[in-house]
Parts: C-alpha cells; structure tokens; sequence
C-alpha cells in the first residue's frame, strides 16, 4: 500500500485494524480506525481462527474503504505477557581497518545478542537495547561514528512461542492478509504514549483487557519488568451478571452504561434502564448499586497488580501509573480510583491523532508509531550518503560520517 501503514490488533474481545502513514511534515497521521467483535483469543491464544478470520476480513474491508486501495498485508501485534524476556549480551570486533564504528558494525552486534538460549519452538521477536559498550567506555547511546576495537549491547531479547505466532498468521492468512511484521503490543504502546520523563523517573504501563491485565515496568529507558494478571473487564460484567441476576449479555450493556465508579449523590435514585437481550422485556436497576459493584470490582484488580508489583520488588521504582485498554480506561473516575490504590500519580493514556484518541485504540496506534520508527532511519541516513537497503555504500564508507538526530530508540528500531 505504497507508504501507507496497516496495522491488526487481535484482542479477546474485539479485532481492531488501524491505516496511517507519514504526512508532508513527517508527523504520523492515523487515516482511519475501526473495530469489530471477536471472540477466537483465549488467554492470548487462538482457539478459533474463522471467528477472528470473519473479524479480519470485516475490519479490512472498512480500512479499504477508508483508503480507497486494496489492503493485503498488515504488520501484527501480539500481547508481551506471552513473551519472555530475556537480558542479554552481545559483543563484535569492529570491521573497518580505521576502526571507526559503522551501520555494518551495529548491524552486527544486534544479531550477535539475538543469539540467547531459548525454548524449542520459540523465536526472536524484538530486541530493546540498553546501553552499548565501546571497549570500556560504557552508557553510550549511540555508538556510530565512534573509534575502538570492541562494539557490544545489552538489550532486553523478546521471545515468542511459535505455535502462538502461527495460530495469529493463520487465521490472518484465512483473511487474506499476509503479516508484513510482528510488533509486541506494549513496546509499541510505550513508545507512542509514554513521555520520556515518565520513562526516566519510572512508570508501569497498565493495559486492561477483557481477560488479562498486562503490566509493563520502564526506568531509564529499561525495561523492568512484565507480568500478566488472568483478569479484566468480563470479571466485572460476571460480578453483575451474579449479583444483578442478569444474563450476561445485559450485564456487559449495564457496564457500559455505568459511567462512574464513585458513588454520586445527585445520582443517588438514578436508575438505570436496558432492554433485556433476552426479548423478556426490560431491566430496571438502580445506579448507585451498579456503580458499587464495579468500582469495588476495580478497586480489587488494580490491588491484585499493586501486590505483584510489590512482591516482585519493582513499586519503589514506579514514579507514576499510565492506564489504557478496554472499557475500564473510560470510566469517569478511573483516575482517582487507581490514585488512591497505588498512591502514587495517575493518568489515562490515550493516543494524540485526530480520530483515534480514545485508550482502546492505543495497542492498534502503537503499531503504526513503532512501524515508523523502525522506518525513521532510511530518512534520517538518506539526507547525507547513498544507502541500498539500509547499507553503507562501501564506495563512500571511508569518507561519509553519518549523523543522526533521531535518539537512540528510533534510530535502533529499523533493526528489528
């Protein structure tokens, strides 16, 4: 699709399929947006691929019609808590007789990391880099340019069970979609929603789904930590399907009509009304009680991610909490909720592109900003030297010094 990006997020609950490219002023631009129900994703695996293959085909056809082009391939997002991460270390000779480090170099030594004992059937996904080495001079951010006989990099190396990987293929496959890249859901969320100052002072990312609570750890620009919970908003649509006796199905609309989960005194006989989607007519019930069961169901979930973080030693180091996801990202209250819980500063991420800020886009939007910035690097090395297929021309390596304005995460992203 010439320059234009497509990206798929397959969640348990719902496809989401986003199209966006780079304007004239080299800002991401998201085109269009849109979503459709699913249910094929358990636990983050596949276990229906026509249910998500039926969802696929239904978001690429509106993204077409967005666009006005046919839509064959998409890059692919998967959740980070089936992955493991793994810190590794990588190390190579610098090539040049001048010893001066080049792209070939750095190249190099991020395929040398990639090289981690891994499970059998699993794969490299991504490789986050740390800090790079030019023999003994440490915490370099970018090593290009620089003189020395040894280049290394520790990098957090992100794997995947292939089985996992094949199953989301397949069933995009199924669709008509070929998968032009994997890209690991919070890795791109972080890097389009998180600020560098939250990074530096330490931050975990809190992605709500129906099924899982997916927490992520950054400070200084690591990664600290990844850890999963088994539960989310269809906890609390069966807390009020239970305590309600209500079928499900009116339970997830009486959900989505609460709004608060603070009780409200102006509120305090406000009822709510929904016709029932058994066709028995309609369900009568009163606010302050549905805002009682599912604030306190919330309250429980963001306890059970605040006692791992404790447990796994990393609180001390999260400065503040940054919450995205499904629903549970848009109640109104939400923010003071999870503030009084982690006693620490608070907010909801949401994407900034016009038609797309809303948190329950903000997994299929990180696809498209970690896409270009893996893409970033052929502009940036494309203003001073001839490049084919991101490589020093070898013609003008000993005479071209390239440099970069991009920081180190951007410039790295191309890579991988």
């Amino acid at each position: 699709m010439s320059n234009h990006i497509v990206g798929i997020d397959i969640s348990s609950s719902k496809v989401c399929g986003v199209v966006g490219k780079i304007d004239n002023d080299n800002r991401i631009q998201v085109l269009g947006i849109t979503t459709s129900k699913c249910s094929g994703i358990r636990n983050g695996m596949v276990v229906d691929t026509n249910s998500i293959s039926y969802a696929v085909t239904s978001v690429v056809k509106a993204l077409e019609n967005i666009v006005n082009m046919p839509v064959k391939e998409a890059y692919l997002s998967i959740p980070i808590s089936l992955c493991e991460l793994t810190k590794n270390r990588g190390a190579v000779s610098v090539s040049s007789p001048s010893k001066e480090i080049q792209i070939s170099d750095l190249r190099n030594v991020l395929e040398a990391v990639k090289q981690v004992p891994m499970e059998k059937n699993t794969e490299v996904v991504a490789v986050e880099p740390e800090m790079f080495t030019v023999d003994e001079m440490s915490n370099i951010g970018n090593p290009v340019g620089m003189t020395g006989e040894e280049l290394a990099v520790e990098a957090q190396v992100v794997t995947a069970p292939s089985a996992m990987l094949e199953g989301y293929k397949k069933a995009l496959s199924r669709a008509g979609i070929g998968v032009n890249g994997i890209v690991v859901n919070s890795l791109g969320i972080y890097k389009d929603i998180i600020e560098e100052d939250e990074i530096d002072n330490g931050v975990a990312l809190i992605d709500i789904g129906a099924e899982v609570i997916e927490t992520s750890v950054y400070r200084n620009n690591r990664i600290l930590n990844v850890f999963s919970v088994g539960l989310g908003g269809e906890t609390i649509t069966n807390d009020i399907s239970i305590c309600l006796k209500v079928p499900h199905e009116d339970a997830e609309n009486l959900k989505i009509k609460c709004s608060n989960l603070i009780k409200d005194k102006t509120l305090q006989n406000y009822r709510v009304k929904i016709n029932s989607i058994t066709g028995n007519g309609s369900i009568d019930i009163n606010y302050d009680t549905l805002v009682e069961i599912i604030g306190e169901r919330v309250k429980e979930l963001l306890n059970i991610v605040k006692k791992k973080l404790i447990e796994d030693g990393n609180y001390k180091d999260i400065n503040s909490f940054v919450i995205v996801g499904g629903g549970v990202s848009l109640f109104r209250d939400i923010t003071v909720v999870a503030t009084e819980v982690f006693k620490k500063q608070t907010r909801v991420g949401s994407p900034s592109y016009v038609g797309a800020a809303n948190p329950i886009y903000s997994t299929a939007v990180g696809i498209i900003r970690e896409i270009v910035l893996r893409n970033k690097i052929s502009n940036e090395l494309s203003r001073g030297t001839e490049f084919s297929n991101l490589e020093v021309n070898k013609r003008d390596e000993s005479k071209e010094k390239v440099t970069f304005s991009s920081k180190i995460k951007e410039f790295l992203a191309e890579f991988f």
